[in-house]
Order: structure tokens, then C-alpha cells, then sequence
């Protein structure tokens, strides 16, 4: 469930919604186990899991000092990165506190923009100081560019269900640093690392300290998530699950269901 201060929609209007759907429906789609356990538990609902996906993109050389890290005044391999809107529930600040406690070489890198939070995002402006790189939205070339450069990702936020940011930063062949929650567990299995929810800015200043001169772990990790891309969350799979529900969808018990 996200926030109420992370959009227009409370999470009364959220749960109203999905009341709704989950009694109209002729089928329920979940995109992560979890979220199938959580439609049988609160609604006794059965669902059709059928994960999001991502295209593979892995960088020829991670070297290359490209457009978008000059313009950022970064190196290859130099830095942490952060991809997502700012607001509370994504966990900036969690990061930014963590990376201050770490003892590390790397800088840190915040990609994103949140235009209705301005209080959190001057509470994150304020954290940042001048030694942080904020960059705003990046789209298109300059996103693939500054993922492929970074020496790894760190996802802070516990929303439950599929992060589509955490699925590209694996498929662009990138070590992923998690919050230990079920769904981001669920998508990295043993193709990244999950850092506590006990004692989150601790942990995860442990990982990022070990990261920074790891290079075996790293290279490791940015094998087996390419691979767990390939796997279990590439595009085609998703068309091919998706068409099979669709044929199924249109067999008799289905249109007869649908007619009632």
C-alpha cells in the first residue's frame, strides 16, 4: 500500500477500489507472489501471477565515460545510484544517512523528482547538502546511461509488489542493494543482497562499505541479475503468459461466466 502523501488517492479510496475489482473481475492478475497471497487473504480471491518484465540491456564496456556523466561531473564505477520519485515511502533518506555513515569513495547519485511533495523533497535537498548529485527525471538515453555507469543500485523502498525500476537496473546488468521486504526478495532470489528493515541505515552502511572494494561480489551479482532477468522476468515470457491467459479467457467456461 503506498503512502497517502505520495499522491491525490488515500488508501481508503485505494482499498475501496480494490474491493471493487476483486468482485467484478473476471480474472485477477498479481504481478508478485506476494500481492497473490494478499488478494486470497483479504478478498478469499484466487489470481493469475504474471510478473512485470524488463529487456536486458547490458552496457559493451562500463569504462566509457558517456554524455550524461560528464554533464554530472561522474566516473564510471565512481558512484551509488537512486531511481525513484522522492517521496517518503521510496527512502531517500534512509539512503543519504547511510551512505554519510559509510566509510566510502563512492559518491551518491539521486535520480528522480516528486512536483506534489515539496516538503520531503526539501527535507532530502536539505540531507543531500552540496556533495550529493541530484539530477532531477532522467528519461531515455541519459536513464540507460547513468544506470550502466554506476557501481551499484540501492532500492530503499518496502512498497509491496514488483518494482519496474528494480527490474530495469537488473536488466541493465547492475549489483542491486534492497530493502529486505517479501516482494524485493521475490525478484532478486539470490541475484542481489537485502540489507534489514531492524536496522536499516546500519545495514545497509555495512553493505554499501563492503561494495565499495568488493569487486568480486559485485561482478557476481551483475552476472546472476542479467540472468535472473533472462530467466524470469523478460518480456517475452510475460507476451507468451499473457496470450495463453487471453486463449483461456476466450474458452466456453470463461464466455459463459462472463455472460452471467
Amino acid at each position: 500500500m503506498r503512502s497517502a502523501t505520495s499522491g491525490a488517492v488515500s488508501p481508503a479510496a485505494t482499498c475501496a477500489g480494490a474491493s471493487a475489482w476483486q468482485r467484478c473481475g473476471d480474472v485477477i492478475i498479481a504481478d508478485a507472489r506476494v500481492i497473490q497471497r494478499r488478494y486470497r487473504e483479504l478478498y478469499g480471491r484466487e489470481s493469475v501471477y504474471i510478473s512485470y518484465g524488463a529487456n536486458v540491456q547490458v552496457p559493451a564496456s562500463r569504462a566509457v565515460l558517456t554524455p550524461v556523466l560528464q554533464r554530472f561531473g561522474l566516473e564510471p564505477d565512481g558512484y551509488v545510484l537512486f531511481v525513484s520519485r522522492m517521496t517518503p515511502e521510496n527512502g531517500a533518506h534512509v539512503l543519504i544517512e547511510a551512505w554519510r555513515r559509510a566509510r566510502t569513495r563512492l559518491r551518491l547519485v539521486l535520480v528522480g523528482a516528486a512536483p506534489y511533495v515539496d516538503e520531503y523533497r526539501e527535507r532530502v535537498r536539505r540531507l543531500c547538502g552540496s556533495d550529493v548529485v541530484m539530477t532531477g527525471g532522467l528519461f531515455g538515453d541519459d536513464y540507460r546511461e547513468i544506470s550502466h555507469g554506476c557501481r551499484f543500485f540501492v532500492l530503499p523502498a518496502g512498497i509491496d509488489g514488483t518494482r519496474p525500476v528494480l527490474l530495469d537496473q537488473m536488466g541493465f546488468g547492475n549489483c542491486v542493494v534492497v530493502k529486505n521486504t517479501a516482494a524485493n526478495s521475490e525478484v532478486i532470489g539470490d541475484a542481489g543482497v537485502g540489507y534489514e528493515r531492524t536496522d536499516e541505515v546500519g545495514s545497509l552502511a555495512r553493505w554499501i562499505e563492503r561494495l565499495t572494494d568488493d569487486d568480486a561480489t559485485v561482478k557476481r551479482l551483475r552476472q546472476a541479475a542479467v540472468e535472473r532477468v533472462r530467466c524470469e522476468y523478460s518480456w517475452e515470457r510475460v507476451a507468451d503468459q499473457y496470450e495463453a491467459l487471453f486463449r483461456d479467457m476466450l474458452a466456453p467456461r470463461h464466455r459463459g461466466r462472463a455472460a452471467t
